[in-house]
């Protein structure tokens, strides 16, 4: 406990999971072509082919789907919030297509 205090003290909060730094640099030209949702339009879809293995960017990838809804003030918009409802099973996109209300 008091070392986890000496440290509070020195950087302010606690370490968190994403404190360290990055290993590799952003694989850049990865893009995401959006067009409205079939299943709500106000939705925009997409898919973007990411790495099976980060470790070897150059290798199989898969194709994953995914779903944004912009601001509806811009003016107020604070940045991205990127939702992952869990699983197994449970589709991100349906619960960011009909999950407007939350």
């Amino acid at each position: 406990m008091a070392g986890l205090s000496a440290w509070s003290h020195d950087r302010g909060q606690p370490p968190g999971p994403f404190d360290r730094a990055p290993t590799k640099a952003a694989t850049p030209g990865r893009t995401i072509t959006w067009v409205p949702c079939a299943e709500d339009t106000t939705a925009e879809c997409g898919t973007l082919n990411v790495p099976i293995d980060w470790d070897i960017p150059g290798g199989a990838t898969v194709e994953m789907a995914v779903a944004r809804r912009k601001a509806t003030d811009p003016a107020a918009r604070v940045g991205s919030l990127v939702v992952n409802p869990g699983g197994p099973g449970g589709s991100g996109v349906d619960f960011v297509v009909h999950g407007s209300s939350y």
